[in-house]
């Protein structure tokens, strides 16, 4: 017999699972106790009481008032709230503001505008062995946009300018490559005249020019080599496209020029292999001729390249399907496929800018998000950080002053440890001003918000219905990346310190089918849900983190389990538990496992029962929800406990089945109502939502489809919502599923200008 589990602090409850502490909070006061604030009524002197339900990230404060910025209370909605400093996730301490964000200190960030009015933006930034970074950027004057290149000592300062007139054909490929003592760019002016390489030495000075064979009317990048600089150019006839590779060395001289089959979306060199990415192929090439050595098919709209400190290509590519997601991709040096890290929340029309780099092990990635519940068109510069692994150590992202599209072109790593951000943040009265920004180890920037990028965010209002309410059980074996937090789906876990990647369960799939089974059997009499693949995210659910070993979680008491939280009476919605598969002996104890956890997530004390599923000691045969009353041990719910079996004992059964109900057979999902105005331009587009469902427990979200928007997920029945959209023929859609997993989804049409 081996101890199962460790339980975390009872929990009165809230929707997003703050823990409680004494024998009032949980219910033990006595029911004739004068009125107070948490019983459940607003009394005088109270602006809100959720009774057990009291916390800041449920809306009501523990001490009955409504949370605001400035209170010294963390609420969901604020980085940070009073005269705090912060170190958590390796970050640099910084102030809180009064709008109750962090503000940065200053590394260094330099400006490219003059916050006229323009669209400005830095497009490359790019990092030398040697540590010199060169950005290049666009600043439109009049009806140009004039490009210049700019050179970075280590402290920010601008070494050094280059002039490089105005931008022609608005082609904003990779054009700017960089060596230890060089920085090139590839030009082009589409009347016909050949594409030309542009190099400057290390003071920003003109070193040599050098035509190209092609035109570089339909599409030119510029990358470099070991020892130079390899370019594709691309122009259209009459008698179609003439494609064309060009290697040149540092001097400016021509060494060959292949015609490619198709168009090169990029190129990256590793000693005596030059890697490259077109349109319908991935290959590698001989750097002395240019001649092909392998290829493999890959399919990709576009994408970027580097090579890893291993010698291996790896790629960040944009799908032909716009459908599909983004994907970082890693191959060995023979072009087999080694992993991939595909981001999924990443909406299609966001697609259009992104950046890519790899040194000393590490891998970073950076595009332009949407930044949640402030509409499709307020985004961040969003970096991601992986290992050679393709696991995540590190996500970011960087908002302007301003809510609105701020982008992030391009990323490079530092030899130092540092990284350098270029792109775009918006004005709200003057449009968009580039910028680059050096971020170091520790993420300190300049005036740019920096805050942890949470990939998924559970819903919000969490309005949990009176009642038995069916449960989602979502059995999470992937390995994901933790955070501490109060948000189970957004994988924020209250008994989680600091962030992490969790380690994935190692057993065969076979062997986890067989433990789901066997999970599934033991909740047949109830409404749960069990399911291997992960729930929308704005459907409440719990989440059980299978993999690992106590050890991960700084523990090495050898418990087979770990509940975040003992939530007493089932009142959180959302809640996260952990099951140290890696210590089960079998599937049956893997299932046993769970289920005691699951107990615990509804408020289920552990028992004096050897034959109990909530005995604290595992056995396989433990795994029957028993409909008797058992004596308790420690009680931190003894109050919850009392309706089904008064004197300190609990009945299991009795209470999943007041939880949850019990299993109802319904293939039927929610009803769904879209009422949406047409609206003139620059007007916004009122939106009404009413969802209802035969089973409590849904959850829905709003989207616009051709822009990849998404609202917040919401679990309330009717909702409204204001839509500043352009103008144009806009598809609203509304997707809900329902706690046994129907989903619906219902569409209309709306007309802007």
């Amino acid at each position: 017999m081996a101890d199962l589990d460790t339980d975390g602090p009872p929990e009165g409850s809230t929707g997003l699972g703050s823990e409680s502490g004494d024998a009032s909070e949980t219910g033990e006061s006595g029911a004739m106790a004068e009125p107070r604030c948490g019983d459940g009524v607003i009394d005088d002197g109270e602006a809100c009481d959720l009774g057990l339900g009291n916390s800041v990230g449920a809306g009501c404060t523990p001490d009955c008032v409504l949370p605001r910025c400035g209170d010294g209370r963390l609420a969901p909605e604020e980085s940070c709230d009073g005269d705090e400093t912060r170190d958590d996730f390796d970050v640099t301490p910084a102030e809180c503001s009064d709008a109750c964000t962090w503000l940065e200190p200053t590394l260094w960030r330099d400006d490219w505008g003059d916050h006229g009015g323009h669209d400005d933006a830095v497009t490359r930034v790019l990092a030398a062995d040697d540590g010199t970074v060169v950005a290049l950027g666009w600043q439109r004057a009049a009806d140009e946009q004039i490009g210049s290149l700019r050179g970075y000592g280590a402290t920010g300062e601008v070494a050094w300018t280059a002039e490089l007139g105005p931008r022609e054909c608005g082609n904003w490929g990779p054009q700017l490559a960089v060596r230890p003592s060089l920085a090139a760019v590839l030009r082009q002016d589409c009347t016909g005249a050949p594409a030309q390489i542009q190099a400057f030495d290390a003071a920003g000075q003109p070193a040599w020019t050098v035509d190209l064979p092609a035109s570089g009317e339909a599409g030119v990048g510029l990358w470099s080599t070991v020892d130079g600089f390899v370019a594709y150019a691309a122009s259209l006839d009459e008698d179609g496209a003439s494609l064309h590779l060009t290697a040149v060395d540092d001097a400016g001289v021509q060494s060959w020029s292949v015609t490619p089959e198709h168009p090169v979306w990029a190129v990256a060199s590793a000693g005596a292999v030059l890697y490259g990415v077109s349109s319908e192929t991935m290959w590698s090439r001989d750097p002395g001729d240019g001649s092909i050595t392998i290829t493999t098919p890959l399919r990709s709209a576009s994408a970027r390249m580097v090579v890893d400190s291993l010698g291996r290509p790896i790629v960040l590519r944009k799908p032909t399907n716009a459908l599909d997601p983004f994907a970082l991709e890693a191959f060995e040096p023979g072009l087999e496929h080694s992993w991939s890290v595909p981001f999924v929340d990443v909406p299609p029309l966001l697609r259009g800018t992104y950046g890519l780099d790899a040194r000393d092990g590490r891998i970073a990635v950076a595009f332009e998000d949407q930044v949640e519940d402030f509409g499709p068109f307020d985004t961040a510069a969003t970096v991601h950080v992986f290992d050679e692994d393709g696991d995540s150590v590190d996500a970011f992202t960087l908002q302007g002053p301003d809510h609105g599209r701020d982008t992030a072109h391009d990323v490079a790593l530092v030899p130092d440890g540092g990284i350098v951000v270029g792109g775009a943040f918006s004005r709200a009265e003057t449009g968009r001003d580039g910028y680059v920004a050096r971020i170091d180890e520790e993420r300190a920037t300049s005036s740019a918000y920096v805050q942890p990028r949470r990939e998924r965010r559970g819903p919000e209002p969490l309005v949990r219905p009176d009642g038995a309410v069916p449960k989602t059980v979502f059995i999470d074996v992937s390995g994901p990346f933790l955070r501490s937090g109060h948000d189970p789906v957004g994988a924020e876990l209250s008994c989680v310190d600091g962030a992490f990647g969790f380690p994935a369960f190692s057993w065969s799939p076979a062997a986890v089918d067989e433990a789901l089974e066997e999970l599934r059997a033991t909740f047949e009499p109830f409404a749960i849900r069990i399911v291997a693949s992960e729930p929308p995210a704005y459907l409440p659910y719990t989440r059980v983190v299978v993999g690992g070993a106590p050890e991960e979680l700084g523990s090495n008491d050898g418990h087979r389990g770990l509940a975040c939280t003992i939530d007493c009476g089932d009142q959180a919605w959302s809640e996260a538990v952990f099951v140290f598969g890696e210590t089960a002996p079998t599937p049956g104890a893997l299932a046993q496992t769970v289920a005691h956890e699951l107990g615990h997530a509804i408020g289920l004390d552990h028992v004096d029962s050897d034959d109990a599923l909530m005995n604290p000691t595992s056995s396989e045969a433990n795994v029957v929800v028993e409909d008797a009353c058992r004596p308790t041990i420690d009680p931190a719910c003894a109050s919850s406990h009392e309706a089904a079996c008064p004197g300190g004992s609990q009945n299991s059964y009795a209470e999943f089945l007041a939880a949850v109900g019990p299993r109802i057979s319904d293939a039927a999902g929610p009803s769904i109502t879209i009422d949406a105005d047409d609206a003139p331009p620059r007007e916004p587009v009122s939106v009404r939502v009413q969802v209802e469902d035969d089973t409590p427990g849904f959850g829905w979200e709003l989207r616009v489809v051709e822009l990849g928007w998404t609202s917040r997920g919401r679990t309330d029945g009717a909702a409204e919502f204001e839509l500043a959209l352009p103008e144009g023929r806009w598809t609203l859609e509304v997707e809900a599923t329902d706690q046994l997993g129907n989903l619906e989804t219902q569409r209309v049409r709306v007309d802007v200008g």
